[in-house]
């Protein structure tokens, strides 16, 4: 057009952005032609696959080939796997990768373009050994996926929404997912529709009826790389989808479609009829000919045959072969074959990954020169010897490589023998078996406190109805005598040996069920003043007259919500340790202060926060790595079991932190010590004063208590108490009894025992007892730890649950408090 044309339709105004985007235009286009577009090619038969010879083809490649030619552009393909390629993209080591489902996902380091090119969704296939008909047949099966498939992750989340569990076996591609159906290694696989359609006749599959996943299929390039390529895609694409006759249309006629009708026009049916007429001719002539020459060529005719069996008999079995080698170099198994002198013949994919070497650094390598010559010696030596001579072996073994954890191996060996049986190698399959060692570890573990908790369950009730008689009537007997007596410090100090014999119980209650009753707001300055004038304490010092202590506590200390008597039970096992550590003499410190953690926490998983640290720091022999690894074991002690150590101590240890919701850290070296450093929530509330309880504040007033207990000792135990207190007492040795007495008269309280052996429970008794007396009042006394029972009476309306042995003044003020409810 003309200058002076253009001049008079457009303002001049608006010549020059015209002009300017013109030119971009014009500059993109001509930069992809003049440069060559790098494309990748995968196989996902029939949108996009490698030809038989060696051309890129496919749905796909059509529409893309058809757009180049239109817009000039030379393409260069680059062959090779999914997964690869996939990597090649995003890097943008390739400009454009065709037949890429899109997701939002996907689209944060890609470009896709806008117009869909197609819908796909994928496809479940069995072998035919195996019929399915839901996903909840997938239940415990091996199921063979393509690695890094968009599908694979849709499969997973879908297994995990219906809970349920199957080991997914990755694979490199959806040939091999059906090469492994075919040879029956596994029985089910996922595929795209398109795939599997074009595919499974070649295979033995079947086509279960569980789809999923619909997605869609487009073209994809690099992040903020090629934004003008796409757009011209998406420009071809809408305007071929609007013409029936176009190159997209005929891409789909041609790959997709089932049948083609078989039409021959007239013009080739003539050419035909003289091809025949002409073939008749020519077979009058051959005939005459062969006649003379059969004899000759007959033998070559038989030889030809033969040869082409043989060839055809070779290609199944290298068909064979390939389907076979493809499961072993995707096993989840690190399999390898060595020759006679232990040097790497071949390996899978999963061997070059455990041993971190590539193929070509292992052609040169032995077995021993990889996993190290003393654990060839150890583990492997006599079992490659024999097999050598023709035996299989299995061999368990720990490997640990520099810098990396232990791992748990089950070896399998066997002989690699030529046709005639003559050994000339062997095969290696090492399983990795980790995660089972370590569970079964969890489950060792957790035996031991399942035998804890029935050790506990089993003496706890009887146990503290016996230290009853230690706690209760020193105390009863305490409570009219002033300190001047002289047998009030004796009795103090049985009552305060029963108490101590009773937290020990409470300790293994406390280990057995995992959590830690009647927090209170406390001081942990307090909790180790305390300890300090305790007879463990003394006694702990006067036998390690070698080792000095350093005290240094926070004047200014924040209080904590924890358990008094778990807190110095902690401490004391702490301390017992570090003692026992400096058996030549040495420092023990402890410290506290306060710690507000923001970041650089120092153990994992730490919230941040305001927190009471306490420091527990000696200088004697050190923990080793792998005492480390079991200090909070049950049981596990590294002292003589009796007799200066049960294995439960630190286990207590961390029960007690992990209940009052702190954080443990160790810091320690062999031969220079260990410090232990205890983080405890801080809290903002104040210590409650206790008040100074007397006895005479919870006189009766002649209220009627009956008392259900199945031990003599302690009905007439709390009988004594109750009727110092001016209450009319009444006793049952069991709740038959009790529910007798019951139906003859009325009770203000009933004082219940919640374990009763060969007979009513407590919580039962209590049931039948509110059907007699709806109102009953009643409180709940137990030797054991707080049961669903006692909490089952509580929501009955039983009142409050004191434990036994319980004191002069924890009974008077529980059945007190009861009468005065309502």
């Amino acid at each position: 057009m003309p200058t002076t044309l253009i001049k008079t339709l457009l303002p001049d105004r608006y010549l020059t952005p015209i002009c300017i985007v013109l030119l971009l235009l014009s500059t993109v286009i001509t930069a992809w032609a003049a440069k060559p577009l790098r494309v990748g090619v995968y196989d996902n038969k029939p949108l996009i696959f490698t030809a038989d010879d060696g051309k890129a083809a496919g749905l796909f490649i059509d529409i893309l080939q058809a757009l180049a030619t239109e817009e000039g552009w030379q393409l260069e393909f680059e062959q090779g796997h999914w997964d690869s390629l996939f990597e090649k993209v995003a890097a943008g080591e390739i400009d454009l990768l065709p037949v890429v489902a899109f997701s939002s996902e996907r689209a944060k380091f890609l470009d896709f373009n806008d117009e869909t090119v197609m819908a796909n969704w994928a496809e479940i296939y069995s072998s035919h050994a195996k019929h399915l008909s839901s996903l909840l047949d997938l239940e415990g099966k091996r199921v063979a996926v393509k690695m890094g498939d968009i599908h694979f992750k849709a499969l997973k989340e879908l297994t995990q929404k219906f809970n349920v569990t199957c080991r997914f076996i990755e694979t490199d591609g959806y040939q091999t997912i059906f090469e492994m159906l075919d040879t029956g290694y596994l029985d089910i696989g996922v595929v795209n529709r398109m795939f599997g359609r074009a595919n499974q006749k070649k295979y033995k599959t079947l086509i279960s009826p569980i789809i999923f996943n619909p997605i869609e299929v487009r073209y994809a390039a690099p992040k903020d790389r090629h934004r003008d390529l796409l757009t011209i895609l998406d420009t071809k694409l809408v305007q071929y989808k609007n013409h029936s006759d176009s190159p997209y249309y005929k891409a789909l006629e041609k790959w997709l479609r089932l049948e083609q009708e078989n039409t021959i026009p007239k013009s080739v049916q003539y050419l035909i009829a003289v091809i025949l007429i002409t073939l008749s001719l020519l077979c009058a002539i051959s005939m005459f000919l062969r006649s003379q020459v059969s004899r000759q060529t007959k033998s070559l005719v038989k030889a030809n045959s033969e040869l082409q069996q043989e060839i055809e008999k070779n290609r199944a079995v290298t068909e064979e072969l390939q389907k076979y080698a493809r499961v072993v170099e995707t096993s989840p198994d690190a399999i390898a074959l060595f020759d006679t002198s232990h040097k790497h013949l071949l390996v899978n994919r999963t061997y070059r990954e455990l041993v971190g070497q590539s193929r070509q650094e292992l052609e040169t390598k032995t077995l021993p020169d990889v996993i190290s010559q003393p654990f060839f010696n150890i583990c492997l030596d006599d079992h490659t010897a024999a097999c050598l001579q023709g035996e299989q072996s299995h061999v368990t073994g720990i490997y640990e490589r520099p810098g990396e954890t232990k791992r748990h191996w089950h070896i399998h060996l066997a002989p690699y023998t030529t046709l005639d049986n003559n050994v000339i190698g062997y095969t290696l399959d090492i399983h990795d078996i980790t995660q089972m060692k370590e569970l079964e570890e969890k489950l060792k573990n957790a035996q031991k406190m399942e035998a804890i908790g029935l050790l506990a369950g089993g003496v706890a009730h009887d146990l503290n109805n016996i230290l009853s008689g230690l706690v209760s009537y020193p105390d009863m007997l305490l409570v009219e005598r002033p300190e001047t007596d002289p047998m009030y410090r004796p009795l103090q100090t049985i009552k305060q040996s029963g108490i101590r014999a009773a937290a020990i119980v409470s300790d293994l209650l406390t280990l057995a069920r995992h959590s830690v009753d009647n927090k209170t707001t406390i001081n942990l300055n307090h909790i180790i003043s305390e300890l300090k004038e305790s007879p463990e304490y003394t006694s702990l010092l006067k036998e390690s007259s070698t080792i000095t202590v350093h005290l240094t506590l926070a004047d200014d200390l924040l209080n904590l919500q924890g358990s008094p008597v778990h807190l110095s039970k902690c401490l004391l096992n702490l301390i017992t340790n570090s003692i026992e550590a400096m058996a030549d003499g040495g420092i023990l410190s402890v410290a506290t202060e306060n710690r507000y953690i923001e970041t650089d926490f120092p153990v994992p998983g730490m919230p941040a926060g305001e927190y009471v640290l306490l420091i527990v720091k000696d200088t004697g022999t050190g923990i080793s790595a792998e005492e480390l690894n079991h200090i909070f074991e049950p049981f596990y002690t590294s002292k003589i079991m009796g007799r200066s150590g049960t294995g439960l101590g630190m286990t207590l240890v961390w029960n007690t932190v992990r209940d009052h919701d702190g954080h443990i850290d160790i810091d320690t070296r062999p031969g220079q010590g260990t410090t232990f450093s205890l983080y405890f929530p801080a809290s903002r509330k104040d210590i409650i004063p206790q008040v100074i309880e007397r006895i005479n504040d919870y006189q009766g007033a002649g209220e009627t208590v009956l008392v259900i207990d199945d031990m003599e000792e302690q009905r007439q135990f709390a009988t004594e108490i109750l009727e110092k207190l001016k209450y009319s007492v009444y006793s049952a040795e069991s709740g038959e009894e009790a529910l007798a007495l019951m139906k003859r008269n009325q009770y203000d309280i009933l004082v219940l025992d919640m374990i009763m052996p060969g007979g009513m429970n407590g919580r039962d008794t209590f049931e039948q007892a509110i059907q007699i007396q709806p109102k009953q009042k009643a409180i709940i006394a137990s030797g054991y730890s707080e049961t669903r029972n006692i909490v089952d009476a509580q929501q009955l309306g039983a009142g409050q649950y004191i434990r036994k042995p319980y004191t002069v003044l924890s009974l008077a003020r529980a059945v007190k408090e009861e009468l005065e409810k309502g």
